[in-house]
């Protein structure tokens, strides 16, 4: 049988006393002769190989477009399955004597429409031994309040007298949120509480996992709630149960506002998230870097103050599509070697404004203004549509929490302990009221009565 010599390199057959190779010229003096049969049995393995190695190439291309447009489809929720019902649907809505939650409604308004607004006279105070940092909700002449000392309380709004107490693992900062017959709310340690109204007894709890939760908002059965897990959670409110999460890159210290399409909530991540509101998938996520507090929800946009002072409106139909964020990059570097005019804008943003200071939580939104306050001390009164500055009113102190808009007062406290009323009409003090330390809860309006805790370890319920 005829010895060849097969080059390992192009599969060329040599003669067996060949020095080169006749095909690509290799030297084969270190190659082995083998029969004629066996090199070309190897020759057709090698094609065969090769033929293999081929169609499985043109099989992955064939299938990359398939797979990206599949990715896509679920991008947009295309193989979801709807979530079953809510077992309930209690809500945490106000009424025209109530506030039910922290910033009074899901879309944080911070607002009551009251026909007397409050003139600063103390009607009542509880006092405890610890320092105080929740806002009270007030619904059906009962407060109900997160302790300093290691409880959870409900009171008598008109009289300030105890009528049940829970009591907790450790300090209570976040604020309630009451709908239906139960109360609900966030501890320092990530656990959501459910307590009955009536008589503060347990009904159920949910860890979150995160090392603190925020002030929970209840809408149609469900419990929305951030946590420093980074999720946004959202329970059924008659068991606790998940319904779905939304995990962001950073702890979530604000407070979600919803309004019947999305949900919306800040991560120190730095990005606010706009989610949608049934399937827990991210219709846009807007680069906020510094902001605090929580964002407000008004018509067609998503309010948001940061710490530079920048007032943002971003558009919440907006949505991000895949890719948009990597082609929006490319633009930016065509821009920053002046390949491009402009710098393309962010997507979803309606206007953005500044005004001094560093802000510190979240804005009012009313029909025709925006009230922002700066934790230098100073109250703004912008125009909605545009952000222009309307007037400016400078405190004697400096601020930790949002403002409250009551009647035709804006009311805040500052870090001296004072508390002040502020005309929302011309930003004008209408009076102040002195506490024994700094106020760092929002005042909020209910009963005929405005409400507010100090770091004193006092609830004080002014008339």
């Amino acid at each position: 049988m005829q010895s060849v010599i097969l080059c390992p390199t192009c599969m060329h057959l040599n003669e067996a006393d060949s020095g080169f190779c006749g095909g690509c010229w290799r030297r084969l003096s270190d190659s082995a002769t083998i029969s004629r049969d066996e090199a070309e049995a190897s020759v057709r393995r090698r094609i065969a190989r090769r033929r293999l190695i081929r169609w499985v190439r043109w099989g992955m291309l064939a299938l990359l477009p398939v797979a990206m447009l599949a990715s896509i489809a679920n991008y947009y929720g295309a193989f979801d399955r709807p979530l079953p019902p809510p077992t309930s649907n209690v809500s945490a809505i106000a009424g025209p004597s109530d506030w039910p939650m922290f910033l009074r409604d899901p879309i944080h308004s911070a607002a009551a429409d009251v026909t007397k607004t409050p003139q600063g006279r103390l009607k009542w105070q509880f006092d405890t031994t610890m320092p105080m940092f929740s806002s009270p909700a007030v619904v059906d002449g009962r407060l109900y309040l997160g302790s300093g000392d290691n409880r959870i309380v409900a009171l008598d709004a008109d009289t300030g007298n105890l009528i049940w107490e829970h009591p907790v693992k450790g300090p209570v900062d976040s604020s309630p949120a009451v709908a239906g017959s139960s109360v609900f709310i966030g501890l320092r340690d990530g656990t959501v509480l459910s307590l009955h109204k009536d008589t503060g007894e347990l009904q159920w709890e949910f860890p979150t996992g995160g090392i603190f939760a925020t002030s929970p908002v209840v809408l149609e059965g469900i419990l929305y709630i951030g946590s420093g897990d980074g999720k946004l959670y959202t329970l059924d409110a008659q068991t606790g149960q998940v319904r779905w999460s939304y995990q962001t890159s950073g702890h979530i210290a604000s407070d979600p506002a919803i309004n019947n399409d999305i949900v919306a909530v800040l991560s120190q991540d730095s990005y606010l998230h706009i989610v949608d509101k049934q399937t827990g998938r991210k219709r846009l996520d807007y680069h906020t870097k510094f902001a605090r507090g929580s964002p407000a929800l008004s018509g067609d946009w998503v309010y948001t103050a940061d710490q530079l002072g920048i007032v943002a409106a971003i558009d919440w139909h907006k949505r991000e599509h895949p890719f948009e964020k990597n082609v929006r990059w490319f633009k930016t570097q065509l821009w920053a070697w002046g390949a491009l005019r402009e710098l393309p804008p962010l997507k979803g943003l309606a206007w953005a404004t500044f005004v001094p200071g560093s802000l510190v939580a979240s804005p009012i939104v009313t029909e025709d203004r925006l009230y922002v306050a700066s934790a230098e001390g100073y109250v703004y009164a912008l125009g909605r549509e545009t952000g222009d500055t309307e007037w400016t009113f400078d405190a004697d102190g400096f601020f930790l929490s949002a403002a409250t808009l009551i009647g035709d007062g804006v009311f805040i406290g500052d870090r001296f302990g004072t508390l002040y009323a502020v005309s929302a009409d011309t930003g004008e003090e209408l009076w102040r009221f002195e506490t024994g330390a700094p106020i760092g809860s929002t005042p909020v309006a209910a009963n005929g009565l405005l409400y507010f805790t100090s770091e004193d370890g006092t609830l004080y319920a002014l008339e």
